[in-house]
């Protein structure tokens, strides 16, 4: 009898948490300041990253070579870019705000992406 009703527990738990989706995410991300930090797992290793300012132009593009990246936006002007990662089908996308203009200002330097922190 107590077989039948743990048998019995198990079939119900089995069915309702083995049908529950899992969301899973290849690429996780944090953004602070002037600063967009992300982790990517082994599959988006070697995957190209591409970042677009708010006129759509693309204004860096480059490999992820490491597990943990990040891309600073200090000498970029204050606006909404676009962050694309892609894989073969895989895309991840995610858009990062600069508020503050740079302090310094001498010249424009391009989007700096720094690999295995």
């Amino acid at each position: 009898m107590k077989t039948l009703i743990v048998l019995v527990c198990l079939m119900v738990s089995m069915t309702t948490f083995g049908n529950t989706p899992k969301t899973y995410r290849a690429v996780h991300a944090h953004s602070g300041r002037d600063i967009f930090y992300f982790k990517v797992d082994c599959y988006f290793r070697g995957a190209s990253v591409e970042v677009y300012n708010e006129k759509e132009e693309k204004i860096f593009s480059g490999k992820i070579t490491q597990h943990k990246a990040l891309l600073d936006f200090y000498y970029e002007a204050p606006g909404t870019y676009k962050i694309i990662i892609t894989k073969g089908e895989s895309v991840e996308k995610f858009d990062f705000v600069k508020v503050k203009p740079a302090l310094i200002d001498d010249e424009q330097q391009p989007v700096l992406l720094t690999q295995g922190l």
